[in-house]
């Protein structure tokens, strides 16, 4: 859990890596709760974007990244964006 890791020394966080997404079935509401958590509990994210090749050849990418970006930040308190 994100208190766990903080307890532990860690500072940085992977969110939202494709593997993640596309094998674990990880969806956008998902990674947006574990970015508020992991704030919360004061750790600084790296969140990765990204779309599959078919996203990419159907012409959506730039939806598919807008859309993960935007959940992601929802949750993003104003003053937390330097941490990720």
């Amino acid at each position: 859990t994100a208190d766990m890791l903080h307890e532990v020394g860690c500072r940085w966080v992977l969110l939202g890596h494709s593997d993640r997404r596309n094998i674990l079935g990880e969806n956008d509401a998902f990674i947006a709760e574990k970015v508020a958590k992991c704030l919360m509990n004061g750790l600084c994210i790296n969140l990765t974007l990204g779309e599959t090749l078919e996203i990419r050849n159907a012409g959506k990418a730039v939806e598919t990244l807008h859309r993960q970006l935007a959940a992601a930040a929802a949750g993003v308190p104003t003053d937390a964006w330097g941490r990720i």
